[in-house]
C-alpha cells in the first residue's frame, strides 16, 4: 500500500491477507469509525470459482451489519481465477444473487448499497 499525497489517494496492491469476514465484523463492533464505512468482499482463496455466489452471500451476511456499504470485488489479481466472475453471466449471477439476498436480511432496514470493483484489463471475458 502506498500514498499519491498530491492525488489525496492510496493505492492498494496488498490483496484479501486477512482473518475473515466475521473477524473484521467483530473489530469494527468494538472500535467502529465515525465515517461512512465501505467494506471490500472478495471470494476466498480456498473456495472454487464455482461455489464463489455462496463464499460472496456468506461474507455479504457477515458484514451487513457494520458496513454503509459493501463493495463487491471480482478483480482481485491475486485470488485465483477470480477475474472469471467478471464474464457477463456469471457477474450478473454474483450480483443478482447479492441483491436479493441485500433486500431480503432486513426489509426493515434500508437495503445496504454496493458497488462492484472490476478489473481495468478485462481482455478475453467479455
Amino acid at each position: 500500500m502506498f500514498r499519491l499525497p498530491r492525488d489525496r489517494a492510496l493505492i492498494n496492491r496488498a490483496g484479501f491477507n486477512n482473518c475473515g469476514a466475521e473477524q473484521l465484523a467483530n473489530n469494527i463492533k468494538r472500535r467502529r469509525p465515525d465515517c461512512v464505512l465501505g467494506v471490500n468482499i472478495g471470494k476466498s482463496r480456498r473456495i472454487a470459482i464455482d461455489d464463489a455466489i455462496p463464499d460472496y452471500l456468506e461474507t455479504f451476511a457477515a458484514v451487513y451489519d457494520v458496513a454503509d456499504y459493501v463493495a463487491v470485488n471480482v478483480s482481485s489479481p491475486n485470488t485465483p481465477n477470480l477475474r472469471e466472475l467478471q464474464r457477463p453471466e456469471m457477474l450478473r449471477n454474483l450480483l443478482e444473487s447479492l441483491q436479493e439476498r441485500n433486500a431480503g436480511i432486513s426489509p426493515a432496514i434500508r437495503a445496504r448499497q454496493t458497488t462492484t470493483a472490476l478489473a481495468e484489463d478485462r481482455a478475453g471475458l467479455d
